[in-house]
């Protein structure tokens, strides 16, 4: 299946580093023009990105707003040998990989607006990020 968009929607694919040296896999779907809001969408457990790609389209397309997907570490995209050895749990996911993205999606919209919404358990783990920029607003 081919994950086509718009010549006005960019489509790019990010590797996240966290602080602890973990690689996330992300993808930023953003317009063409100035986004109005940078959106962090952090997803709920077991749910890879590719799940969300619709909405995160729809953001860019249709709102304005730069949308970063990603997979927690050792899932989906962000998998690194076998699921069975991952030593990642949800505290990882919650107070390292949220974190990591946010970060990622400011440096790449320095001067915009940052907005996390989050999806079951990546709504539930995002007020005990530290050190959230204080121009994100979260949505969960």
């Amino acid at each position: 299946m081919f994950d086509t968009a718009p010549a006005h929607v960019r489509i790019e694919t990010y590797v996240i580093k966290a602080p602890d040296g973990a690689e996330l896999v992300g993808t930023l779907y953003a317009p063409a023009r100035r986004p109005f809001a940078a959106v962090v969408l952090n997803g709920a457990t077991g749910v890879p990105q590719g799940y969300y790609r619709h909405f995160a389209r729809w953001l860019a397309e249709e709102r304005g707003m730069a949308c970063l997907t990603y997979d927690y570490r050792d899932t989906g995209k962000s998998l690194r040998g076998s699921m069975r050895a991952s030593q990642a749990d949800m505290l990882d996911w919650g107070l390292t990989d949220q974190l990591a993205a946010r970060r990622k999606l400011a440096r790449l919209f320095p001067e915009t607006k940052l907005w996390i919404i989050g999806h079951s358990l990546g709504a539930m783990l995002t007020p005990i990020t530290r050190a959230t920029p204080e121009r994100s607003r979260w949505f969960g």
